[in-house]
């Protein structure tokens, strides 16, 4: 029973470090992303430049102990590094869970959404099962010699930042975002406009807001004791939060008549054109003339002010339309700035990392 309990415990304690690993080395920009979202939440805006590379040691890291508790290599300094660092993460996640500082805590990157308590009560699981792994290391034993074992840990970082790598300087392989591929786009259905009401109280002056017909318009002793104020109008918008929203520059909505319309669409995804490498784009622009004489309609999304756009369009000369969306809607939408997304008839067909742009075929 004791020896099933360690089997059982090294490999599902190894087997969640590899998923978890996994998720976050195959989409590394996302994971960055996520790291980022720490640092703003605990004040240190000035660590956003270690997020990537924190992002790729840290999946490295979890591939490398999770690989190292399946194939029993160095169990000693495995189970010791495995110990405290499930030991951070608990309290991380104990203090996360208490006040709500990150709401999603990317453990299993995008692939897996769970709530910060839910996240807290996994790792209190998976620290059980790793306590036994730890009381019990000295009685898992490697049969591989201890250089091959230090050979097999040096082959696997060097696969594991290799795969990672390629994802960011590419796209992740498997898209866990709502923007992969096959996904329709077409915009919610616009909603009603929200109208208000102010009553007054006749003898108080005292004043009361209602959404209409949301008021006691049909009680006669209250209707006699109050009279109506002034009414206001709440024009329907999409919620930003979660959902894409275009705009032009003067913050006009034109999401609808952009993304509707059937035909094919070249989207380009530059959140920040300040970062945008001029010279790839004056060859793009090459491509881009090609594909507008095929009927493709080239627009382009950003986050940059108008200002910025202008700079943008006088380095390059690039002449499509670029309009304004919310910053984290864009960096989901591909993990590349800039990127992009192919749609027909509203349906995403295709994506590219800017360094992978399909050119003029001959």
């Amino acid at each position: 029973m004791k020896n099933f309990l360690i089997h059982f415990s090294r490999i599902f304690v190894g087997l969640v470090f590899l998923f978890s690993s996994f998720v976050k080395g195959v989409d590394p920009l996302g994971t960055a992303y996520q790291i980022e979202d720490y640092f703003t939440a605990f004040g240190m805006p000035w660590a956003h430049s270690l997020s990537l590379f924190l992002s790729i040691s840290l999946s490295t890291l979890e591939f490398l102990l999770g690989m190292a508790l399946i194939l029993k290599l160095q169990m000693k300094k495995t189970a010791w590094a495995v110990l405290l660092m499930m030991d951070f993460f608990i309290i991380l996640t104990f203090y996360n869970a208490i006040t709500d500082t990150v709401t999603d805590c990317a453990c299993f990157g995008d692939a897996v959404k769970m709530s910060n308590w839910g996240t807290f009560f996994k790792n209190v699981i998976l620290l059980f099962f790793t306590y036994i792994v730890f009381h019990f290391r000295k009685e898992i034993i490697s049969k591989r010699s201890d250089k091959n074992q230090w050979i097999s840990i040096i082959a696997i970082i060097l696969i594991f930042v290799s795969f990672t790598t390629y994802q960011y300087r590419h796209l992740p392989m498997i898209d866990f975002r709502q923007w992969k591929v096959g996904a329709d786009i077409t915009p919610s259905e616009e909603g009603p406009d929200k109208y208000y009401v102010t009553y007054k109280n006749k003898q108080t002056g005292e004043t009361k807001e209602y959404l209409s017909p949301d008021y006691p318009w049909d009680d006669e002793v209250w209707m006699s004791e109050w009279e109506f104020s002034h009414q206001r109008i709440e024009k329907w918008k999409r919620d930003k939060s979660y959902e894409l929203v275009i705009e032009d520059f003067s913050g006009r909505d034109l999401t609808k008549p952009l993304l509707v319309n059937g035909g094919y669409r070249l989207i380009i995804v530059a959140r920040d054109l300040d970062e945008m490498d001029v010279d790839l784009f004056r060859e793009f622009k090459e491509t881009a003339d090609y594909l507008s004489t095929k009927g493709y309609f080239i627009m382009g999304l950003t986050n940059s002010s108008i200002g910025d756009y202008a700079k943008f369009r006088s380095r390059t000369g690039f002449r499509y339309q670029f309009y304004q969306a919310d910053e984290v809607i864009l960096k989901a939408m591909v993990r590349s700035n800039p990127g992009l997304i192919l749609v027909k008839d509203r349906k995403i067909i295709d994506k590219w990392n800017f360094n992978d742009y399909p050119g003029i075929p001959e």
